[in-house]
């Protein structure tokens, strides 16, 4: 289905749509595409297998675009790719909303845009919240963690939620180890994960709030305090 760009560190994601049962693929591929795939996974006799659908090119000439991560959009069916945009050589944070037929593959372009439009996004994760209807995107640059609501609308429309105020500080050392998001059915929230801002070797969870104006992230505990640094290089 094509060769992933070589020069791109975390220029692949998956997500799950429990909707229609397909897999998607995001990829930056070796033409500097965002290439996605669509798989069908099935099972007969205990075997499980999974069927090529179709597959196209979401946005085209994105570059060394990298620091990819896509969530699964429930309420519309949708999808969302976070990534560190490197189309113009600038490195800004930015999103891809769409959708792909399951019978070929054919992708539907909602919408695109900046999370955060400064020239130094270096990696990027993102989840979903169906309880509120919006993304949170998590983004390292080069101040520590930024962290970015995005409101996904029926009609396809993205409305970005958040300004500076929700950034907070984070070691610049090991950007790409520096958080992970998961949605809590119990709680409803947004989980996060991360080392502690203020020390290599402490590792701490929260809560991130999506329901208002700005998102925040609330709850912090240190789980663990010892080499938390080691473990995850």
């Amino acid at each position: 289905y094509g060769n992933v760009r070589s020069s791109s560190q975390q220029a692949l994601s998956l997500a799950y749509s429990t909707t229609d049962g397909h897999f998607r693929m995001a990829m930056v591929n070796q033409f500097s595409n965002l290439h996605i795939i669509t798989m069908e996974p099935s099972q007969s006799n205990n075997t499980p297998s999974l069927t090529f659908k179709g597959s196209g090119n979401a946005y085209t000439s994105i570059n060394n675009t990298e620091g990819t991560w896509m969530c699964y959009d429930s309420a519309n069916n949708r999808f969302l790719v976070s990534a560190r945009n490197n189309q113009s050589n600038d490195d800004r944070g930015t999103y891809y909303y769409f959708s792909t037929a399951t019978s070929n593959g054919a992708i539907t372009n909602h919408a695109t845009g900046h999370f955060y439009n400064v020239y130094s996004v270096n990696y990027t994760r993102c989840e979903y919240n169906p309880q509120d209807q919006c993304a949170v995107i998590i983004f390292h640059y080069t101040g520590g963690l930024g962290v970015k609501q995005l409101d996904l609308n029926s009609d396809g429309t993205v409305t970005v939620v958040g300004g500076a105020n929700t950034v907070y500080s984070q070691h610049n050392t090991g950007a790409n180890k520096f958080a992970h998001l998961a949605y809590d059915a119990v709680g409803k929230k947004i989980i996060l994960g991360r080392r502690s801002a203020s020390s290599n070797n402490h590792m701490q969870v929260g809560k991130v709030i999506t329901s208002g104006s700005s998102p925040s992230v609330t709850d912090i505990i240190t789980l663990h305090t010892l080499e938390v640094n080691s473990a995850i290089a």
